[in-house]
């Protein structure tokens, strides 16, 4: 895998209050097969939990990058794992709460 842009990096040091996520183009046909992104996820980000593919924005379609792992400030390097690894349990207890929440099941 890449290094981390210097200056990418420097940016998610200083707005890291909850852990940086690493997305990578997947697409064979693509010309920036390997290309990173990078989203926060957490408590206080708009994502509890880390999607499996980098989000859509107003801006791009991002169907291609795929989630490879955490990024470690430390480092600067990914740390990578399987979200299903990591995530499935979060993401569906955050689903039941959801839907709980949605139907006004109030079980504590």
């Amino acid at each position: 895998m890449d290094k981390i842009d210097h200056e990418a990096l420097e940016q998610m040091r200083a707005r890291s209050c909850d852990p940086w996520y690493c997305y990578q183009n997947a697409d064979l046909s693509s010309t920036s097969l390997g290309h990173m992104k990078f989203l926060r996820a957490g408590k206080d980000s708009t994502f509890k939990i880390p999607p499996q593919v980098s989000p859509d924005t107003p801006q791009q379609i991002n169907w291609r990058y795929r989630f490879v792992g955490i990024v470690n400030l430390e480092s600067g390097e990914v740390d990578e794992y399987s979200w299903i690894e990591k995530h499935q349990h979060d993401y569906l207890e955050w689903r039941k709460e959801e839907s709980d929440a949605s139907t006004g099941d109030k079980r504590v």
